[in-house]
């Protein structure tokens, strides 16, 4: 159990630098 959350932890953390990195990526995106 301790394992699992810790691997949601990184996958959550994955997350938000890719979507970091998405956003770095297009900046005219941005409004």
């Amino acid at each position: 159990e301790r394992m699992e959350s810790v691997r949601l932890e990184v996958d959550d953390t994955l997350d938000h630098l890719s979507a970091r990195d998405a956003f770095v990526e297009v900046p005219g995106e941005v409004p």
